[in-house]
């Protein structure tokens, strides 16, 4: 299981994200959209979480980067917002991954 202690936060997508905002940005806004890299199939992909500031994200990576578990870390966020922010994998890959389309024969 990835955990925030062994992902490189230099490496991490959000970290360039949330630290690169531009200037001015309202760390109030109510609606963070994310990139992460997936790590099962290296593609990149966006996921909004709505009802959540900058100013409170940063403060829930932080910790989690820190070694607190994910979910007390980000409690607001649901299963699949967690395993975006630890994998960079959103529910359709986990789908496609477990759950494959039949095929026709």
């Amino acid at each position: 299981m990835l955990t925030g202690r062994n992902r490189s936060r230099e490496d991490s997508l959000i970290t360039r994200h949330i630290g690169g905002r531009q200037r001015g940005s309202n760390l109030q806004s109510t609606n963070m959209t994310i990139t992460n890299k997936c790590v099962f199939n290296g593609k990149e992909y966006t996921m909004e979480f709505p009802n959540v500031t900058v100013e409170q994200f940063e403060s829930s990576f932080t910790r989690w980067i820190g070694g607190e578990v994910i979910q007390s870390a980000f409690s607001y966020l649901d299963a699949d917002q967690r395993e975006f922010v630890m994998t960079g994998t959103p529910p359709h890959v986990w789908d496609e991954m477990f759950f494959p389309a039949e095929t026709e024969n």
